[in-house]
């Protein structure tokens, strides 16, 4: 009965992990490689905001930057202006670049900060350390391995016990032998360089390395020296890899390399893509790294923008944006219907007109635009805001109509637009 506390403490934690990862079909997919949005289309993902530097239309869009390492973001603008996006997860691992404007679209690319990373790549990472020591030597003995005398090659490998080949062909033969004669003086010219390697890796990972390891470093001379340089490599590669996704953790001489090998194949599961192929494998990689580094990793690959169309807006035009709006109240208890006249002259630099209804419920008010040619009328937006647009170079005379859905009866009126001061200049 003692033990009881301790197996329910182990079954939910085990619960949380599997919840985490039982997610992966759908909450851990690979992202796609273009994010489409269209701001022409109004609806629940499309929000009008009133900021500080102007109106805009807004667009969230989140998603998991796994199985690739760029996704381009594609968004269709219906009209010239300005395209912005904004990163809104200072945890993410990605970057924003190139947000630009390409006509009536706008795009940027999502780039991810850290890629994921294989044990094949760590391996090549670790062939490459080795290369910076092993091929500098090899080279400055090279002339020297092919000038040598074909005896002494023979006497230097058979002083040295350095098994020789039995091959037939001749040149085969004494290529063999110079090649295993330039690697053996190689070694013996690099030993005291991966010597000193170690010794410095020791002082920066004292936690890694025991004392028998720097007994059997002092006396090694021999290919063992490297192997272990190599191995020591990888994990700090692998180490760096998971510090650089959020998951930091302490570790031992006696535990080091399980610890840090089950978190980096976890990482790698995810990053990939692959999560959640192998059920089993997702199962495992949940115990390796617990609900906490999942939700550390998550987070860490979890892109969130909020990205932002503003429509044109013309400096000479004071009416261009939300700021110099010109609003509608009428409390007259027998009104039947309010009708707005306005007129827009582009030559004049009046192409867009702005109207703010305080007061209107769309529940109780009906509001209807007239078309005509050249001439766009965005619906009120969040029930208070009237974006009237010309879109052609020609004047256009707009009318706005509003009536109460229920009261038929009484007086309609007409309120006219009234212009712009000369004085009054673009808020930004």
């Amino acid at each position: 009965m003692k033990r009881l506390p301790v197996l329910i403490g182990a079954v939910v934690a085990w619960s949380c992990a599997t919840a985490a990862w039982g997610q992966a079909p759908t909450g851990w997919s690979a992202a796609p490689a273009t994010v489409a949005i269209d701001f022409r289309l109004a609806g629940p993902k499309r929000e009008a905001v009133f900021l500080d530097d102007g109106f805009a239309y807004e667009i969230a869009v989140e998603f998991l930057l796994i199985g690739r390492d760029q996704v381009a973001i594609e968004a269709e603008l219906g009209e010239p202006g300005e395209f912005r996006v904004e990163s809104v997860n200072p945890a993410a691992m990605a970057k924003l670049k190139n947000v630009r404007v390409e006509g009536l679209r706008g795009a940027a690319e999502v780039e991810a900060r850290v890629v994921a990373l294989s044990r094949s790549d760590v391996t090549d990472r670790a062939r490459q350390a080795i290369a910076k020591i092993w091929d500098p030597a090899e080279r400055q003995l090279a002339s020297e391995a092919d000038a040598a005398p074909l005896g002494d090659v023979r006497r230097y490998l058979a002083e040295h016990e350095i098994e020789i080949p039995d091959i037939r062909d001749p040149e085969k033969a004494e290529a063999e032998l110079r090649r295993l004669y330039l690697q053996h003086r190689t070694l013996n010219r690099v030993l005291p360089d991966f010597r000193l390697a170690l010794e410095q890796f020791a002082e920066r990972k004292p936690n890694w390395i025991g004392s028998r390891d720097l007994a059997r470093w002092r006396q090694a001379e021999d290919h063992a020296l490297i192997d272990d340089f190599h191995r020591l490599v990888e994990y700090e590669v692998k180490e760096e890899h998971l510090r650089r996704c959020g998951l930091v953790f302490e570790s031992t001489v006696a535990d080091f390399e399980a610890k840090i090998d089950g978190r980096f194949d976890a990482v790698y599961l995810a990053m990939s893509g692959k999560v959640g192929d192998d059920p089993d494998e997702t199962r495992k990689m949940a115990q390796s790294l617990g609900p906490a580094e999942l939700r550390r990793l998550r987070d860490a690959l979890r892109v969130e923008l909020r990205c932002r169309f503003y429509p044109p807006a013309d400096e000479r035009d004071p009416n261009s944006q939300w700021f110099h709006a010109q609003r509608i109240a009428c409390q007259a208890r027998d009104v039947a219907s309010i009708r707005v006249e306005g007129r827009l002259d582009p030559a004049r630099h009046d192409r867009v007109d702005w109207w703010a209804l305080e007061g209107y419920d769309n529940a109780q008010v009906f509001f209807a635009a007239d078309e005509a040619p050249g001439l766009r009328v965005d619906p009120p937006i969040r029930n208070g805001w009237i974006r009237v647009v010309a879109t052609g170079d020609k004047s256009v005379d707009y009318v706005l109509r509003f009536r109460p859905r229920e009261k038929k009866e009484g007086i309609d009126v007409v309120i006219y637009e009234s212009t712009a001061q000369a004085d009054v200049t673009f808020p930004y």
